[in-house]
């Protein structure tokens, strides 16, 4: 729900400076949002993240898998039923 209502936001303002921009323009990497009194200001960017294919490099390269891989932390998980 948080995920869902901050990306809402974000589109939110990006819209509102898309329609402050020249047709066309592309928008800002870095947008900031002033705080007021009673709320701290913000900074909205661009982020493309780096993934890697783990189910590749598994595949293809089992050493550098194995060489590199550490557990990760526990935690629970909740599924649907039969899922």
């Amino acid at each position: 729900m948080v995920r869902s209502l901050t990306a809402s936001i974000e589109a939110a303002v990006a819209a509102d400076i898309q329609r402050a921009l020249p047709a066309g323009a592309p928008l800002p990497p870095v947008i900031t949002i002033a705080g007021t009194a009673i709320r701290p200001g913000y900074t909205m960017r661009w982020v493309t993240p780096v993934l890697l294919d783990t189910k590749r490099i598994r595949k293809e390269r089992p050493d550098i898998f194995a060489y590199y891989s550490k557990p990760g932390t526990d935690h629970w998980e909740l599924r649907k039923a039969g899922a």
